[in-house]
């Protein structure tokens, strides 16, 4: 189908994917749960090794995308949970997620301006991606919808 619709397809091994996905620039990515582990791992380790400053800025601007992503879920209806809540509980949450949307929309459009370059690194124009064949770990899941890379 994507390929009648004008798409193009790239193949490539884990070790020269970052290299690839420069020069590729996929608008949809299709990949394993290990592919995503070893981007998230990439990017922590590059943090890891830079400047105490720009470690404090990532989890900063880490934690605000994050808080903001679920939060905004939750007001979505996009949040899943295994246990029924009671209307009352249900609807308090909602009410103190709709003031944290608000009160972090702004550092949220910070912290998005800082995860560009990650952006920029997977190719600079995924849309979204999809990962199969395997379960992907929900913290890295949250962390590359947080920054603005929603996959499914």
């Amino acid at each position: 189908v994507c390929i009648r619709a004008g798409g193009a397809e790239a193949f490539t091994s884990i070790s020269s994917l970052s290299q690839d996905l420069a020069d590729i620039k996929p608008t949809l990515l299709l990949s394993v749960p290990r592919v995503w582990e070893s981007l998230y791992n990439k990017i922590h380790d590059k943090v890891r090794n830079s400047s105490p400053v720009q470690q404090a800025l990532f989890g900063a601007f880490k934690e605000i995308a994050i808080t903001y992503y679920k939060h905004l879920s939750r007001l979505q209806n996009l949040e899943y949970s295994l246990t029924e809540q009671s209307t009352f509980a249900s609807l308090w949450q909602k009410l103190i997620s709709f003031w944290i949307v608000i009160l972090l929309w702004i550092p949220n459009q910070i912290s998005q301006l800082a995860f560009n370059k990650i952006k920029q690194g997977l190719g600079g124009e995924l849309k979204f991606a999809l990962s199969g064949a395997g379960a992907l770990p929900q913290y890295i899941d949250t962390f590359f919808n947080a920054i603005g890379i929603p996959i499914l």
